[in-house]
């Protein structure tokens, strides 16, 4: 009898198998955003305005005014040679873009664009903000050709550093980030060999460092009470909680 009604059973299944509905199919994932490799920079966001590889200097300098909120002034931004080094700016910028960072620096520098002039220096620096060119950022190119590609992660640092000077600018509603900058600067002083004796210098280090991990004798590679202090405030204060690398002591993979 048990084999008769199993045998009934399947007749029936088999019989109304077109009438069963077929198991729900998954819905389609979107795929992720890409991370694509950034030089000096281990872990970057995910990239939002990847680089035009194929547009000619001019047609690059305006997709990138456009894309990241700037006035490319000066003769560099259009010399073939140079191409690299616009790479390194726009890859820098697109790297810190799933932060505030460039917000951050629009708002309390009270500039609606970044402005940023690519030509000499009046010193020996590669980078400055305002120095050379009130109101401007300016990044002497044919400087940076001497560490490109020996230290990418260097012209990172600069492009960071200096856009660091413009963060600080006006407190705003940060002011109590900059206070506690203060007091970690007078705690532990120096970070880098450069900027030693000058809190302002100092904080664009950090933030700099903070981004350019890949960058050679980064201070981040040493664990120590200072390092690991000023990345917590980076960390923290700059980028919300957002990281380029690993945790100081560890060297990232570059």
């Amino acid at each position: 009898m048990n084999a008769l009604v199993a045998g009934l059973v399947s007749a029936v299944i088999l019989g109304l198998g077109g009438w069963f509905p077929s198991p729900p199919t998954a819905l389609p994932v979107a795929p992720p955003l890409s991370i694509a490799p950034v030089a000096g920079i281990p872990e970057p966001c995910p990239a939002r305005h990847p680089w035009p590889s194929s547009a000619t200097p001019a047609v690059t300098r305006k997709t990138m005014e456009q894309a990241f909120g700037l006035q490319l002034t000066g003769a560099g931004w259009t010399n073939p040679a140079n191409r690299p080094l616009m790479k390194i700016v726009w890859e820098t910028l697109d790297a810190v873009s799933c932060t505030s960072y460039l917000d951050d620096v629009r708002r309390n520098s009270g500039q609606r664009v970044i402005r940023i002039h690519a030509g000499p220096t009046r010193s020996w620096a590669w980078g400055d903000w305002g120095l050379t060119n009130p109101g401007r950022l300016t990044f002497d190119f044919a400087k940076w050709h001497s560490a490109y590609p020996s230290d990418k992660g260097r012209l990172v640092r600069i492009v960071i550093h200096e856009l660091g000077h413009m963060h600080q600018m006006k407190p705003g509603g940060h002011q109590a980030d900059l206070d506690s900058f203060r007091a970690l600067y007078s705690r532990h002083g120096g970070f880098s060999k450069y900027g030693r004796g000058s809190s302002s210098e100092t904080m664009s280090e950090v933030i700099g460092y903070y981004v350019s991990r890949c960058a050679l004798d980064n201070p981040y590679d040493r664990a120590g009470a200072s390092q690991r202090a000023y990345y917590e405030w980076a960390k923290n204060s700059v980028f919300k909680g957002v990281e380029f690398g690993p945790a100081p002591g560890v060297r990232p993979e570059c």
